[in-house]
């Protein structure tokens, strides 16, 4: 069994006052550009992914609420990719880690429970991320409870 190889792990505060502070384990490029929350009107959908302008217009109209509102000029889609993984009611992004797995990176979204009031509403964590060659996967997981999901 191979042991997976740490690419890079970031600290993203999401929605917080102060910038983010990032932490690179390794000598690579970044590949969480930033992280936000966002109110979303359709939060039983699944986790998408927009490579391209006309991907980037349809799933803003897909997910509504105020993604619909970000702009095309949101991301640089020649370079970057847009990701949206809709969050349970109360939850927040509490940190952001990527890892390298066997050529895939793991972008992984630690949730913690949240007592603001906008957090309850449904939101959805909108990741810029650079653009690899590389497979992605998605996972949110939980410490109370713990719990684990694929997102995409």
């Amino acid at each position: 069994m191979r042991a997976p190889a740490l690419l890079a792990a970031f600290t993203l505060p999401c929605c917080a006052a102060p910038p983010p502070q990032t932490v690179v384990v390794e000598q690579f490029e970044p590949v969480v550009l930033s992280c936000e929350t966002v109110p979303i009107a359709n939060v039983d959908l699944p986790a998408a992914r927009a490579q391209t302008a006309l991907d980037w217009r349809r799933v803003r109209a897909r997910f509504g609420g105020a993604l619909a509102a970000l702009p095309v000029s949101y991301a640089d889609l020649d370079t970057t990719d847009v990701l949206i993984a809709p969050l349970p009611a109360g939850r927040r992004v509490a940190r952001v880690d990527v890892i390298d797995e066997e050529d895939v990176d793991v972008v992984t979204l630690l949730l913690t429970a949240s007592d603001r009031a906008a957090d309850h509403a449904a939101c959805a964590a909108v990741l810029r991320l650079a653009r690899r060659p590389r497979t992605l996967a998605v996972v949110l997981r939980t410490d109370d409870p713990p719990a684990e999901q694929r997102a995409y």
